[in-house]
């Protein structure tokens, strides 16, 4: 069993910084619009997302918070994306660093920041809005059964249980892939483009417009099996979570 879990230390530690960046943000710009203007309730699901936060804005602190992300995110993909494809090219991470900045200095490093901000922005901000709008959908039928079999609704806030965040987690996660795929396919064309030579770099319209041209728009999401694969399990297991241990704290 140790076998699937090799190397887990390094990402282990990447997904730590960049959940904690894409939570705190997030959570961040949620209070400074909670503190600047005065919204209309709407029913609570959790304290996740501040009850009074409309679904676009639930979408547009999630999409801050996914594209700072971006600017993080972006040379650690291009060195894991490189160093996948080398075949040999590079000697290890410090290596394909260097040659990334021989070859394109500061910028060389950050290769494919365009469709990662394409992908982290609308991608994260699916992601809180979609899981908002599970467990308010949920919340509902939770509310409404009670009152169906004991013939009224009990007082008080309720609350989800940790299968429903669960199932509002593996939502969240599949809007979040729904959004982002096309975009993360793109970056990782832009990022391993050259590697181990020479080779002109294309934007990402160039990108884009090749991969529509060589198998149309279904291009743009090939690896969906295992993105979504991936999707609903981590999606559910990181956003429930969080949601159980800042309700306990």
């Amino acid at each position: 069993m140790q076998g699937f879990y090799k190397g887990l230390s390094a990402p282990l530690a990447a997904q730590a910084v960049y959940k904690a960046i894409i939570f705190g943000t997030n959570s961040t710009a949620q209070q400074l619009l909670l503190a600047r203007t005065k919204k209309r309730p709407r029913p609570p699901s959790s304290n996740l997302s501040p009850p009074c936060l409309s679904y676009p804005e639930i979408f547009l602190c999630g999409a801050l918070s996914g594209g700072v992300n971006a600017l993080v995110v972006t040379p650690v993909e291009l060195v894991r994306n490189r160093l996948v494809v080398s075949q040999g090219a590079y000697s290890g991470p410090r290596d394909c660093v260097g040659q990334a900045w021989r070859q394109g200095g500061f910028r060389g490093l950050w290769i494919g920041l365009l469709p990662t901000l394409c992908r982290d922005g609308p991608g994260v901000g699916a992601w809180f809005l979609a899981f908002a709008a599970g467990k308010d959908g949920l919340l509902a039928w939770k509310k409404s059964a009670k009152g169906l079999r004991g013939g009224g609704r009990e007082s008080g806030e309720e609350k989800l249980g940790v299968g429903g965040l669960l199932l509002a987690g593996s939502g969240a996660g599949v809007a979040f892939w729904t959004v982002a795929l096309p975009f993360d396919t793109v970056k990782s064309v832009m990022q391993v483009a050259g590697v181990g030579r020479e080779g002109r770099r294309e934007g990402m319209g160039q990108v884009i417009e090749r991969l529509v041209r060589e198998g149309g728009l279904r291009r743009l999401f090939r690896g969906w099996q295992g993105a979504f694969g991936r999707a609903v399990p981590g999606s559910a297991a990181t956003l429930a979570t969080f949601d159980v241990v800042k309700d306990w704290l």
